[in-house]
This record gives structure tokens, C-alpha cells and sequence, in this order.
């Protein structure tokens, strides 16, 4: 009796999460062909939006390359994105200053909590700049690992929501924006579609906090990833249960009977995007492809629901 009661107690644990440290921040070392990402979402209040991806990858026949990816929805009434890639010795780490860096304009300054800073600035195409600094974040979690197929999946929500207030430019114009911002942070041994068909990405900008990833196994009945909120003014982690896609949306149920089902509406997304839009040669194009299982098409939208507007990013449900 006792050893069950220790079993479940850490299991409860677990499912809690903990609070994010240095070391969640910083990269963590894997075998296999790995894949690492700090992915950012900002709403700003002029109606702009903003995704900036950091990641490590491990591209075949090329190796492992540090790639950044900066894309606009309506700056300026267009929609704009620039992607660069670098050599993985461009990667550096800071551990004194909580940083991480690679070439002088691309950075993720301080830990993530109020004081954060990121910044993307190329002079690529027409180019493209953000700099931003968080404040009034509220706390994240670091969830327990999953595994599947015997591939472990991890995840951070370093900032589930925070306000942001800095710059954004495309060529020559450069505009001040304030809104809300987010952080997560994933890694696995293997390409998101070698265990998954599926995606959801999560970010509630307004009301309740709701923010995470989620994916669903491609056997269509196991869900993995998790989402943070809020519960009584401290984070809460959400464990999916079911991940059922439907024509035009999905309804997520949780693993916490308490908490109601999500149900998102993808019939009028505002965005398509291919995620090779921002790989610049042909034979980066093929090796991604190889890595990502072919091109993949993001839906990128939002649905009010009673807890707020969530904003969306889906991918595989366009079948």
C-alpha cells in the first residue's frame, strides 16, 4: 500500500510540472536525428502578428544546421517571411547571462520571465527586424517527458503569456508595437512526423492563459503534448486526451474530467504556410523534406470560445 500510494504521489507530481530552470532554456543534447525549437507567437494590439522559430535540426546529408525563421501576418496589410540558416558552430551559449545567441542580431537574452528579450535582424530580401521585451509574464512550467514509438518528446512552456513591447520592420519600415507574446520550447530525437500526423499549437492572447502544443499519434488515438493555465492565479498543466479531428476543426478532450472540452473552428483560417517557404536552396528544400516527411502545410487562425480567443496553428488536418 505504501509503494502504490509513493507510485501515485509521483505521478500527481509529475503531471504538475515544475518550474522552468537554466537548463530547460538552454539546448539539450541528443542522439539520433534531433530536433530543438524555441517558437514564439505575438498578437500585437495593432493587429499585426509575429512567429519566430529558433531550432537546431539534423538535415540528411547535410548535418546539423541552426536555422531562424521570422514570418508577419499584416504588417502593413501584407504578410512577410525570411528564414536564414548557419552552421551549428554558430550556436552559442551564455550560460552567466541566461543567453543564447548565434551571429550578432540573433538572441534569446535573460531567462524567460519578466526582462526577456528576443531579437531577429537580417538584411536578407527586403529586410526584416524584431526586438522585443517581455514584462507582466506569467509563470510557465516544465512538463514531464512522453514517450511513444520510444521516441521521448519534452516540453517547456517558458512563458505561456506575457506583454511585449518593442520594434518590428520589413525593408525601411520600422513600427514601435505593443500586444502579448508567448514562449515554447520543444525537443525530440526524431522528426515530429515519425510519430505524429497531427499538430495543434495553442496561444490564448486574451482571457483565460492557455498556451502549448499538442500532437496526435499517427495510430489516431494517443495524444501527447501538454498546455498551461491557470488556476487560481498559478499555473496548471493540461494533459490531452483525445485529439479528434473533424472536417474543418478539432475537439480536444483532457485528461482532467474538470476542465471542459476545446473545441477549435479551422474552416476560416486567416493564413496558409508552407513550412519550406523560408529554405532558401533546392537541395536544403529536399533535405527538409526528407526530415519533415514532405511539405507541410500550416493553417494559422483563431476561435472564440468561453474561455477567450485562442490563436491557432495547425498542421495535418488539411486531409
Amino acid at each position: 500500500m505504501i509503494r502504490f500510494l509513493l507510485i501515485l504521489s509521483s505521478l500527481i507530481f509529475a503531471q504538475s510540472g515544475t518550474s522552468p530552470t537554466q537548463a530547460d532554456f538552454f539546448h539539450h543534447k541528443q542522439s539520433g536525428d534531433p530536433i530543438e525549437m524555441w517558437s514564439y507567437h505575438f498578437v500585437f494590439e495593432n493587429g499585426t502578428q509575429a512567429w519566430l522559430n529558433y531550432s537546431l535540426v539534423k538535415l540528411p546529408a547535410i548535418g546539423e544546421k541552426v536555422a531562424a525563421e521570422l514570418s508577419f501576418y499584416q504588417f502593413q496589410g501584407k504578410n512577410h517571411a525570411v528564414g536564414k540558416q548557419f552552421d551549428r558552430k554558430e550556436w552559442k551559449e551564455d550560460p552567466a547571462k541566461a543567453t543564447l545567441h548565434f551571429r550578432e542580431s540573433y538572441a534569446m537574452e535573460k531567462m524567460p520571465e519578466n526582462g526577456h528579450r528576443v531579437r531577429f535582424s537580417t538584411t536578407k530580401n527586403e529586410s526584416y527586424s524584431l526586438d522585443l521585451a517581455f514584462s507582466d509574464t506569467k509563470p510557465g512550467l516544465t512538463a514531464p517527458p512522453q514517450e511513444i514509438d520510444g521516441i521521448k518528446i519534452y516540453s517547456v512552456i517558458h512563458i505561456p503569456r506575457g506583454s511585449v513591447q518593442g520594434t518590428i520592420s520589413v525593408g525601411k519600415q520600422k513600427i514601435t508595437v505593443k500586444g502579448t507574446g508567448s514562449l515554447v520550447h520543444t525537443w525530440h530525437s526524431k522528426p515530429v512526423t515519425d510519430f505524429a500526423q497531427r499538430s495543434v499549437s495553442l496561444f490564448s492572447s486574451e482571457g483565460s492563459v492557455l498556451c502549448g502544443r499538442l500532437l496526435q499519434a499517427k495510430n489516431g488515438r494517443t495524444a501527447i503534448g501538454y498546455v498551461v493555465t491557470e488556476e487560481q492565479g498559478k499555473p496548471k498543466l493540461l494533459t490531452p486526451k483525445t485529439i479528434d479531428a473533424k472536417k474543418n476543426g478539432a475537439t480536444i478532450t483532457w485528461t482532467d474530467p474538470s476542465t471542459p472540452a476545446l473545441s477549435l473552428d479551422f474552416s476560416s483560417p486567416f493564413q496558409k504556410y508552407s513550412s519550406l517557404s523560408t529554405v532558401d536552396s533546392w537541395f536544403e528544400r529536399q533535405a527538409a523534406k526528407v526530415a519533415m516527411g514532405g511539405e507541410r502545410i500550416l493553417f494559422r487562425g483563431k476561435t472564440k470560445n468561453p474561455i477567450g480567443t485562442i490563436q491557432w496553428i495547425a498542421v495535418g488536418f488539411d486531409d
